[in-house]
């Protein structure tokens, strides 16, 4: 990044009342009072990484495992589209996602069977995410069981670091 493209993106306008106007925005309306029948859920990937079961001395894998099986029960009823974040380098985001990095830096080489970090280092360093997002992206896209048993009556679509989201229903892998 040379000088003028980092001055620049310090000058935008980083917004700080978000979460006031989702606040402001969100309806909460019980499911019987919606005239039609809701037919697919639309997942943040990178919220949901914060609220997966971290496991205590557990392996990536592990921690994928769980994530898996939050998707899994909303799949049981709806259609999911589950998008992730793309890190793209000089975004307004990518200012805001280096303010609130935390100070943990180590940066791991990610394997699925290697010893799950702490979720503060994985999370709070973008370079780990950014290697995680791809794992658990595979992890769906390659588990045929996962697909036996949770795309029959619902579809899965996954977008993550790749311009063309994978869409998974009945066992089919469509690109």
């Amino acid at each position: 990044m040379n000088r003028l493209q980092y001055l620049l993106l310090c000058l935008l306008r980083i917004g700080k009342t978000k979460s006031m106007l989702k606040n402001q925005l969100k309806v909460e309306v019980s499911e019987r009072h919606i005239e039609s029948k809701i037919t697919c859920s639309v997942i943040d990937g990178s919220a949901v990484l914060y609220i997966s079961h971290w496991p205590f001395d557990g392996k990536i894998r592990d921690y994928i495992d769980n994530f898996k099986s939050y998707i899994r029960q909303i799949l049981n009823k709806y259609d999911v589209y589950l998008v992730f974040y793309r890190y793209m380098e000089f975004s307004t985001k990518s200012v805001a996602r280096s303010g609130r990095q935390s100070n943990a830096s180590r940066v791991f080489k990610l394997m699925d069977d290697m010893a799950l970090p702490t979720q503060k280092v994985m999370i709070g360093v973008t370079e780990n995410k950014q290697q995680l997002i791809p794992l658990i992206c595979k992890a769906f896209c390659t588990d045929k069981e996962f697909h036996h048993l949770c795309t029959q009556t619902h579809t899965l679509v996954v977008t993550g670091d790749h311009d063309t989201p994978t869409e998974i229903y009945k066992g089919v892998i469509m690109i």
